[in-house]
């Protein structure tokens, strides 16, 4: 697991974040894998992956038996089990593309101008999963501040709001919730919408009731 002391950690980080974001960690959530079925279902190059899976059974992410790739309890409770003490879930792909965005600043202190990035489906995910962990600690106790002498259901407006963060222990408590951000965002929080939360996410009007 990642060790601030360890001199290795950037390279941990690197190819855990790689792995994440390329979703060989979801598949072998879901089930178990050969290496040749697995390169198969993701579309990945079999020397590449097999590479990967070497580096991430060495690091102890990943195990295999009779030939199957499974995940470690370790890491199921690192990225999926989110009552572990230890979980920080797809909030490593936020990690990953930040340590990827410092590797170009000598590209960005010669020319002052960032360079461009198309965010995938994975980025936007991992991104709300680092905006989620950042606000579960203090998003009751603002709600809370918020609502403080409040009439009952008052209108909420969330810009930005996306991650759904705030906005859901809003509804929560009665409150009638509109959640603005981009498009892509909206589009991959609205299979997250169970019935009966009453939120509305713009771009799109997201409401299940």
């Amino acid at each position: 697991m990642p060790n601030l002391v360890n001199p290795m950690v950037p390279q941990e980080l690197l190819v855990v974040g790689a792995a994440m974001q390329s979703g060989i960690f979801d598949q072998l959530h879901e089930s178990n894998y050969t290496i040749d079925e697995l390169a198969i279902k993701l579309s990945l190059d079999f020397r590449a992956l097999w590479t990967v899976i070497e580096a991430l059974t060495a690091l102890g992410y990943v195990n295999e038996s009779e030939g199957r790739l499974y995940l470690t309890a370790e890491t199921e409770d690192l990225f999926y089990n989110e009552n572990s003490k230890n979980y920080v879930g797809h909030a490593i792909i936020h990690t990953f593309n930040v340590i990827k965005s410092w590797t170009r600043i000598p590209e960005i202190l010669k020319t002052g101008i960032p360079p461009e990035r198309e965010r995938t489906k994975q980025d936007i995910k991992g991104f709300m999963a680092a905006m989620k962990k950042n606000a579960k600690e203090v998003a009751e106790e603002i709600v809370g501040l918020c609502l403080k002498n409040m009439p009952s259901s008052p209108s909420v407006l969330d810009l930005g709001g996306g991650p759904l963060n705030y906005a859901r222990p809003f509804a929560k408590a009665g409150a009638i919730v509109t959640v603005q951000d981009i498009s892509d965002v909206c589009a991959v929080m609205e299979p997250t919408l169970e019935p009966g939360e009453k939120l509305a996410l713009l771009q799109k009007i997201l409401l299940k009731v």
